[in-house]
């Protein structure tokens, strides 16, 4: 499969978003890039959102199980709980 460029956004209406920021920049990046087929290119937080600007080479479906499934296991190791939460990706031509 040709390699792709997206945006996937994970968006989630966590009350304490703001005080899990670092948590978040330090530990999804790296859970995500041990998926051979995924490389983050650049990320950002704004407002509840976690945007990262990734190359992959998989269908859009297993990238949005994988974003999905790194989420909710950092957030149960933080607190014990997952919040409601959507992925969004978008093609980039």
């Amino acid at each position: 499969m040709d390699s792709k460029l997206a945006t996937c956004k994970i968006i989630t209406d966590l009350k304490n978003f703001n005080i899990l920021i670092d948590f978040f920049i330090e530990n999804i990046p790296s859970e995500i890039e041990k998926y051979n087929y995924i490389k983050i290119v650049s990320s950002f937080i704004t407002n509840n959102i976690l945007s990262f600007d990734i190359i992959y080479s998989c269908s859009d479906k297993i990238i949005k199980s994988i974003f999905e499934n790194v989420f909710k296991n950092i957030v149960k190791r933080i607190i014990c709980d997952s919040p409601e939460f959507t992925i969004e990706i978008q093609n980039i031509s």
